[in-house]
């Protein structure tokens, strides 16, 4: 059965890396921030340690779950002042930071831009991005000048399979449903 590992939406330029966070607000006195993680599980953000910024490289030297969301503390970030000076900077990793998967699984981020087709070969549009909905993932396909398509990631049955290097998917699901 193919399994999707779910990651952000990415739309960071190329050579840029994977979006994989944010920093939020200050958080205390002492250079600590809010972390958005759009890892899942969330906490899997501090197994990277390293990030790519519009700052440079930033290096985390402590983070921990609070609450329902995460605070980290960077180097160099050592009071509030500062900690309010890298709100809202996107943090980015390298794909190839990224855990090795098993045949047939995929990151969400591989899945973005690939051409969906159907049994028959017509082209249904490209993938924009997925959605958790919790029963299934669910990849909205952007249609050539007729809007959006959602369709359920049922491996087998809906979706037959995922060619990366042709930048395809195969599904069983017409322009019609």
């Amino acid at each position: 059965m193919t399994e999707l590992k779910r990651l952000p939406e990415s739309t960071v330029p190329a050579g840029e890396g994977i979006l994989i966070g944010r920093i939020g607000g200050p958080y205390g006195i002492k250079g600590w921030v809010r972390l958005i993680s759009y890892a899942d599980p969330q906490e899997t953000i501090f197994d990277y340690g390293t990030f790519t910024s519009p700052w440079g490289q930033m290096l985390l030297e402590k983070g921990r779950p609070h609450g329902k969301g995460l605070v980290a503390k960077f180097e160099g970030v050592e009071d509030r002042n500062t900690a309010e000076t890298i709100r809202n900077v996107d943090l980015f990793v390298s794909s190839s930071a990224f855990a090795e998967l098993e045949p047939g699984e995929y990151y969400w981020h591989e899945l973005v831009g690939l051409r969906v087709i159907d049994a028959e070969g017509m082209v249904l549009g490209r993938v924009d991005h997925l959605l958790e909905t919790g029963a299934h993932d669910v990849i909205v396909v952007r249609r050539e000048g007729s809007g959006q398509q959602l369709i359920p990631y049922v491996a087998g049955e809906i979706v037959q399979g995922v060619d990366l290097e042709a930048q395809t998917i195969t599904v069983a699901w017409g322009m019609d449903y």
